[in-house]
């Protein structure tokens, strides 16, 4: 048995051939800072220096140090000369405890390590999303103090993206530490709505436009337009009706794209609960959002087809199947394509309706595995070229899936595939 390192995704792996057969297993960078065992199992390999820095190198790594608080972890690595950065805040802000915070805050001053206010920044948004209550941003909030390049303060934009990220995912008893006046905004300013004057780089700068945009933006699925969401809209994304309803009696108000982000986000119960409560919605706009979104319930597409949105005809399904199929959403499944093709969607005359849509790689094979075909005119060099263009990776896919084009990759990477089965 041989231990090898995969250098591209910097994963370590256990490669094994018996019987000429071969499998491979591999641990993850994230899983390797988990335990001293399991980062022994990782360097068990013969690595070069290089290859082990490059391991080492990733931030989900250094993320995973953190969350994980094992000091003799810490301390195998620093044997290696490998040091943690800063990263580590990050992962120790997911634990919501303070312990874990100062413990390896700690451990950066000790190895004179200076924490970016960036870092500070998102070490925030971190604890508003997993649901700090108040005790790890009473110990954040002095920090950026030390930093010579905050001023001694935080940010003006910097509440609203901690209310923004605790309502996106649920943290009620959060959102409401940070909306108090006495507490959240006297620690970290005042809660003020977004706009996009508010997001002017060459004013925050580069990471804070960056930080506020990926917390806060939203481009519409049918005006393409960027938008900056309300609390009310991140609580539409997060789908928690209590949360909505506790903001409604606030006073905040339902906005243009709140209906369509709760939809772009599966979250049909709260659709449905503003829809009965009076609020208007549009259920063409919502159909199209649907289609791009994260993980549908078909049940949605039936209750827009109630309201009269979509076109259902057979050319207008297969037109909704192939939208589907190129949504690069992190949480889009399978469930509404398969849908669409049972109410009678066809697929397309070749795949490269998909590949020159930009698909993800996944769908695309998805959709060769459930009857897609490569078209009559065949499959070309000029179309693998195109395939591969619009997503890395997707040739060696395509070619293993039997994809009839002879190019010299397909002959090579055939070659290879009867090797590993011989």
């Amino acid at each position: 048995m041989a231990c090898v390192l995969h250098a591209d995704d910097c994963t370590a792996a256990v490669a094994s051939r018996e019987d000429k057969l071969q499998s491979l297993f591999r641990t993850q960078a994230t899983a390797a800072a988990q335990s001293p065992e399991r980062l022994e199992l990782a360097l068990a390999a013969d690595l070069t220096e290089e290859m082990l820095q490059r391991f080492c190198a990733e931030a989900p790594f250094h993320i995973a140090l953190g969350a994980g608080g094992d000091r003799k972890v810490w301390r195998r690595l620093a044997q290696l000369s490998v040091d943690i950065n800063e990263l580590a805040l990050v992962g120790a802000a997911s634990t919501c405890n303070v312990a874990t915070l100062q413990v390896v805050y700690q451990h950066l001053l000790n190895q004179r390590c200076d924490v970016h206010c960036s870092i500070w920044w998102i070490t925030g948004v971190a604890l508003a999303k997993h649901g700090d209550t108040g005790l790890c941003f009473a110990w954040l909030a002095p920090q950026n103090s030390n930093v010579e390049d905050a001023a001694g303060t935080w940010p003006e934009w910097f509440c609203s993206v901690l209310c923004g990220t605790a309502a996106s995912n649920g943290h009620l008893a959060s959102l409401q530490f940070l909306l108090d006046r006495t507490r959240g905004q006297a620690l970290f300013g005042r809660y003020a709505p977004l706009h996009a004057t508010d997001v002017v780089e060459e004013d925050v700068g580069e990471d804070a436009a960056d930080i506020i945009r990926e917390t806060m933006g939203w481009i519409g699925d049918t005006d393409s337009q960027e938008h900056y969401k309300s609390l009310l809209d991140c609580a539409a994304e997060g789908g928690d009706v209590r949360m909505v309803q506790w903001l409604l009696q606030q006073g905040h108000s339902v906005t243009p794209i709140t209906f369509e982000v709760a939809a772009h986000n599966g979250h049909l119960h709260l659709v449905k609960h503003l829809a009965a409560q009076g609020y208007a919605c549009d259920a063409n706009v919502l159909y199209n959002t649907t289609l791009v979104g994260g993980g549908i319930p078909p049940a949605q597409m039936e209750w827009l087809r109630g309201r009269g949105g979509g076109d259902w005809s057979q050319a207008g399904m297969t037109e909704a199947l192939l939208k589907r199929l190129a949504s690069d959403h992190a949480d889009a499944t399978y469930a509404l394509a398969q849908w669409l093709l049972a109410q009678g969607a066809q697929w397309p005359e070749s795949i490269r309706e998909l590949t020159r849509r930009g698909a993800p790689m996944h769908h695309v094979v998805w959709a060769l595995q459930h009857g897609c075909g490569s078209g009559e005119g065949g499959w070309t060099a000029e179309h693998c070229e195109e395939a591969e263009r619009s997503c890395r990776g997707l040739r060696r896919a395509l070619h293993e899936l039997g994809c009839p084009c002879e190019c010299e990759e397909r002959v090579a990477i055939m070659a290879s595939i009867g090797e590993l089965h011989m």
